[in-house]
């Protein structure tokens, strides 16, 4: 049986749900006769896709006849991804299709070249959309407006920042006695409940009563019932979005935007803020919206320095940080160390914050079933550690590593 598989993929959730798009493409996929349909929803500009590399993982095993996806930049947006996807490719034999630009030709050199070109187009793409993106955020900056995204407790409204006071939950503890008179009022703000700008006035007076982060993740996600899913903030109810981490909780904490100031130019790159003092600030934006007085953003402050310096940390970096995920929740997992420091293990990042997995594993239980997952196939990969770093070799000298990246993600730990 010929085993065709289609590979679908839109960069953002309104692509996948409001405008259809992702829809779209996999009904192509399977009007074009393909028998799986596997997609993802995030940037083709990044290689660590889950069903992307499955498919590569199927590709790598020599069980697809087949890969049919609508363009190359479904596939990938990056030179790096796309060396890898033609010598990945070129090995196992796959017919590659694309609905709007035809059949791969690796085998000929004129082939080569317009799959070359093809894809330096779909970067070309990515490239001049970064600009366009950058454009945009330098013009809101002049005008002061509020720049991306807003913080779980406010909104953006004539791009400015304004507390978030729609109700949104109640408490079962705390619901009225006409309770079920309530289900066909139309307005919402009507209704009784907490709303996103109450919630994180609580979480600001718990954090000033306990001091600790991790205590009042763990107040908030017993208190509201949330469960930790991965890739979103919260379980039931994907309106409420708490701080999912203590180092996501400190972040939100040393916000600006919660003393009524807008800031600009806070990252280094996506994820990765700059220090406070070279941030650009600027002062009572929105001073009717804030949430911190100046006297109480220097106390959170100085309770969050305190912390730090009592904190220990790993001084290393393992080869399977980033590649261990929890067996629970699908969360990445932690690399942790007993007070002795006489044991390293990994271990849920949301253990009792909406993850109700508690276990750990030990490094050298996963780095032995690394070792045995890829020995699993005889001769056909040879293991080689040098200098702390893993690389693999074929039997033919040629280097690929991308397969351990893969093998190591199939890894799923605790629950001993």
């Amino acid at each position: 049986m010929t085993i065709i598989i289609g590979y679908a993929r839109v960069s953002t959730e309104e692509q996948a749900f409001g405008s259809h798009a992702l829809e779209q493409q996999i009904q192509r996929l399977k009007d074009a006769g393909a028998t799986q349909i596997f997609f993802d929803v995030i940037s083709g500009s990044k290689n660590d896709r889950e069903q992307y590399n499955q498919v590569l993982e199927l590709v790598a095993k020599n069980k697809v006849d087949k890969i049919i996806a609508t363009r190359w930049d479904r596939l990938t947006r990056s030179e790096e991804g796309y060396q890898y996807l033609k010598s990945l490719f070129r090995d196992s034999n796959v017919v590659l299709e694309f609905l709007d630009q035809g059949v791969v030709d690796l085998e000929t050199a004129s082939g080569e070249l317009n799959a070359d070109i093809q894809v330096i187009m779909a970067v070309h793409e990515r490239r001049m959309l970064s600009e366009r993106v950058r454009r945009g955020q330098e013009h809101r900056r002049k005008k002061l407006d509020a720049p991306g995204r807003a913080p779980f407790d406010y909104i953006v409204v004539c791009n400015k920042y304004k507390l978030d006071t729609r109700p949104l939950v109640c408490l079962l503890n705390e619901r009225p006695s006409n309770f079920l008179e309530l289900c066909l009022e139309v307005d919402p703000n009507k209704l009784p409940g907490r709303s996103k700008a109450d919630i994180a006035t609580e979480i600001i007076e718990v954090f000033l009563e306990l001091k600790d982060s991790n205590q009042v993740i763990n107040h908030f996600y017993d208190k509201y019932g949330l469960i930790a899913h991965p890739g979103s903030n919260s379980s039931y109810n994907e309106s409420l979005v708490l701080p999912r981490s203590a180092s996501h909780l400190r972040d939100w904490l040393v916000n600006p935007v919660l003393e009524g100031h807008t800031a600009y130019h806070k990252y280094i790159s996506k994820g990765k803020l700059k220090p406070r003092s070279e941030w650009e600030i600027h002062e009572n934006t929105h001073s009717n919206d804030r949430l911190l007085c100046p006297e109480k953003a220097e106390e959170i402050t100085d309770i969050l320095k305190l912390n730090s310096n009592k904190m220990g940390k790993l001084k290393k970096s393992y080869h399977l940080t980033g590649l261990v995920y929890c067996k629970s929740c699908g969360s990445k997992c932690v690399a942790k160390t007993s007070r002795n420091r006489h044991y390293k293990y990994y271990g849920c990042r949301l253990a009792k914050k909406g993850c109700s997995n508690g276990s750990n594993t030990h490094f050298g239980d996963i780095e032995k079933a690394v070792i045995k997952e890829l020995f699993l196939v005889p001769n056909k990969f040879v293991f080689i550690e040098k200098e702390r770093t893993a690389t693999i070799k074929r039997r033919s000298n040629q280097k690929i590593t991308k397969p351990i990246v893969m093998i190591a993600k199939t890894i799923k730990v605790f629950k001993r």
